[in-house]
């Protein structure tokens, strides 16, 4: 099977790929994995919403740069009055979209967030407003 991409990297301690279109229907179809610690799994990384905050970096993804990106990708959605993150205080996923031998100039790499639009920015108020978040 070819490399698909995103790599999507949560807390840093589980790594998914996106599987070919054509096994999303189906997930029993999907190759049977070669090793017994890689497991088939369903996900919605964004089940909560169909918006996603997204800052853009190159270069390697290193501990320190994912993190210092993933702050500033949070203070950002928090200092906008339009939009609140779906988990205040959750850890935004790391998208990696190249092959380990690209070199730093040529990498691509995202930090993403579930947003939802704040009850004063959809134009909502009072008790409904309220109970609708």
């Amino acid at each position: 099977m070819a490399m698909t991409t995103p790599v999507i990297n949560k807390g840093g301690s589980k790594m998914s790929f996106v599987m070919p279109s054509d096994y999303w229907e189906d997930t029993a179809k999907s190759p049977t994995p070669m090793t017994r610690d890689v497991t088939i799994e369903e996900s919605d990384m964004v089940a909560d919403s169909s918006t996603l905050a997204v800052m853009w970096f190159g270069g390697y993804a290193t501990k320190e740069e994912v993190e210092k990106r993933k702050k500033a990708l949070v203070s950002m959605v928090e200092a906008n009055e339009e939009w609140d993150l779906v988990q205040p205080g959750g850890d935004p996923y790391l998208l990696q979209y190249n092959d380990p031998f690209q070199p730093p100039w040529k990498r691509r790499n995202e930090v993403v967030a579930a947003v939802k639009r704040t009850p004063a920015a959809s134009g909502a108020t009072g008790p409904a407003a309220a109970a609708e978040v």
